[in-house]
């Protein structure tokens, strides 16, 4: 069994810290520090007073689009490497 954690309100599935960081390959200690400094997104909503929840879909663009994920295109200072 797979529990899964869906809005109510919204119809959004949303991830804990280990759910962002499978998806992500990012460890989840990692995962905190990169929201602690704003480079990931924020958490949206908490389930308890210990446990964040992040929107599924705004960690699945933060990890197409953060710099080093393979299949992303170049920028434009790597083209010519």
């Amino acid at each position: 069994m797979k529990p899964i954690i869906i809005d109510e309100d919204t119809g959004r599935r949303l991830w804990r810290v280990v759910e962002c960081s499978e998806h992500t390959g990012i460890a989840g200690t990692s995962w905190r520090a990169y929201v602690a400094k704003g480079i990931a997104p924020q958490p949206i909503a908490h389930l308890d007073a210990r446990t964040p929840l992040w929107d599924a879909e705004e960690v699945q663009t933060f990890e197409r689009d953060r710099p080093g994920v393979a299949g992303r295109p170049r920028t434009r200072s790597s083209a010519g490497t």
